[in-house]
């Protein structure tokens, strides 16, 4: 593993976990949930980042990084909807 991987994976998984503890103290538990299941692929792509590339190319994508920065986008796009519309409504 590269110095990178053995700094950021246990980042990633300590708050994978915080997301667990959290969870049992809300009531918005799906939230919490879903928070959970995206810091732990979060880590298990930065140790093996190599999954990305068989992943990527069941979607037609022909570099993992490229599937990668597409779910970044579309992640980002929802969250700036989804402020937007909270922001609207206030």
């Amino acid at each position: 593993m590269k110095p990178f991987q053995w700094l950021v994976a246990p980042l990633l998984v300590a708050l994978a976990f915080r997301e667990l503890y959290i969870l049992r103290r809300h009531s918005s538990r799906m939230i919490h949930l879903v928070r959970f299941g995206v810091w732990l692929i979060a880590a298990v792509l930065v140790v093996f980042p190599d999954l990305t590339v068989p992943l990527a190319r069941m979607f037609g994508i022909e570099r993992g990084v490229d599937l990668v920065v597409y779910c970044f986008i579309l992640a980002s796009i929802t969250v700036t909807l989804s402020l937007y519309s909270r922001q609207d409504k206030l």
